[in-house]
């Protein structure tokens, strides 16, 4: 699909799980960032700049054509980790408009400023941490959990691994890091 039809595609149903559109351009980085990192976490999506809640094309004026890489900057400097996203500026119907293509994440959670972002329907919002986990869970199979448990029975107590969170790195040995997640998410007793 080209993006004009994936456009009117969206017009024709609105805002949603996958769609967001924005009239005008964002003042702050928070304001396009946490849909990013909420699509990415959850199945990708597209934003359109320059299109109402209402579907109506409003347009951008031509001096914002260089907001695409002001976009791109964001996205590379506050989403943790970062995720994939074409930006681009177009034409349509004599408007100027800007489109994101946020890819489908390859991690559980994407994090804008630290903070875990998910879409639920139309909205963007903060994760909870229930979300966290299920979504984290969600990345982790039975030969995950065992391949773990396994690291930490035959592993030195002073061997230690570097796992990588919200932005950071922390080292811990395997069997502490285990032992973590059993007390973060219960239901890995299960797995």
């Amino acid at each position: 699909m080209t993006i004009i039809e994936i456009l009117q595609a969206s017009q024709e149903l609105g805002e949603g799980l996958t769609v967001e559109f924005k009239e005008r351009l964002p003042k702050k980085d928070k304001d396009i960032c946490k849909e990013i990192a909420a699509m990415a976490t959850m199945s990708g999506g597209h934003i359109f700049i320059g299109v109402d809640d209402d579907t109506n094309l409003v347009g951008l004026p031509k001096e914002y054509f260089g907001y695409v890489s002001k976009i791109e900057n964001w996205v590379s400097d506050l989403i943790k980790p970062v995720p994939v996203i074409d930006c681009c500026w177009f034409k349509f119907s004599g408007k100027n408009l800007i489109y994101i293509y946020v890819k489908p994440g390859t991690h559980p959670v994407y994090y804008y400023d630290g903070r875990p972002f998910v879409r639920i329907s139309s909205k963007s919002q903060l994760a909870k941490p229930e979300e966290v986990g299920r979504l984290f869970l969600s990345y982790v199979s039975k030969d995950d959990i065992a391949d773990l448990k396994k690291m930490a029975s035959i592993t030195p107590a002073n061997s230690a691994i570097s796992v990588v969170g919200a932005g950071e790195f922390v080292f811990m040995r395997y069997d502490e890091l285990l032992e973590r997640l059993k007390n973060d998410f219960p239901i890995l007793e299960q797995k």
